[in-house]
C-alpha cells in the first residue's frame, strides 16, 4: 500500500508542469511635444528609457491579441519597473489596458466613431490591426534565464489614441 502511494506522489509531481523564471524590465521614454526648439542633449534625455515603476499590463497565452485571448494574468512592475512571473513552457504576449479585452475595443470605436472639430473618426481596419499586435511577446522554453525589456514611448497627447486622425492646434 506504501508503494503505491508513494509511486502514485511521483506521478503527481512528474505531471506538474515545470515553471520558468521570466524578469521584464519595464521603461518609458517620451517625445518631442512641441514648445521652445530643445537642443540635442534634451532630446537624448527625453529619448533614454526610465524605469516605469507600478505599470500594469496584462499577460496572454498565445501570439496575436484577439477576442477570443482571455486574460491570463494582470502584472504590476515592481517599484523599479521591473515584473517577475513564472510560467510554464509556451507562447505568451503582454498587452497594455488599451488592448486588454473587446470592451475596451468597443468603448473605443464608439466614443470616436464620429468626426469632431479635431479629431476622427476612428480608421476601424488601422485600430482592429493595432489592437491585435502584442506589446511584447513572450516565449518561454527550458532556458535557465529569460529577460525581456518593454518600452512605452509617451506620444504627447496622442497616447492612448491610436490611428485617430488629429487636425487640430499643435500645443505651443
Amino acid at each position: 500500500m506504501k508503494l503505491y502511494l508513494f509511486i502514485g506522489c511521483l506521478v503527481l509531481l512528474s505531471a506538474t508542469p515545470k515553471k520558468y523564471p521570466i524578469k521584464i524590465e519595464i521603461t518609458y521614454t517620451s517625445s518631442y511635444c512641441g514648445g521652445a526648439a530643445p537642443n540635442e542633449e534634451m532630446l537624448n534625455s527625453i529619448a533614454m528609457p526610465r524605469p516605469l515603476p507600478f505599470k500594469k499590463l496584462y499577460l496572454k497565452k498565445g501570439e496575436i491579441n484577439s477576442f477570443g485571448n482571455k486574460l491570463f494574468k494582470e502584472l504590476i512592475a515592481d517599484s523599479n519597473g521591473f515584473i517577475k512571473v513564472s510560467l510554464v513552457s509556451g507562447n505568451y504576449f503582454i498587452v497594455d489596458e488599451n488592448k486588454k479585452d473587446k470592451t475596451v475595443f468597443d468603448a473605443m470605436v464608439k466614443k470616436y466613431a464620429n468626426k469632431t472639430k479635431t479629431e476622427g473618426p476612428i480608421d476601424i481596419e488601422c485600430y482592429k490591426k493595432w489592437f491585435s499586435t502584442p506589446d511584447l511577446k513572450i516565449i518561454v522554453s527550458n532556458k535557465l534565464k529569460q529577460e525581456y525589456q518593454l518600452n512605452i514611448n509617451n506620444d504627447c497627447f496622442f497616447q492612448g489614441k491610436p490611428c485617430i486622425p488629429y487636425f487640430g492646434p499643435m500645443p505651443p
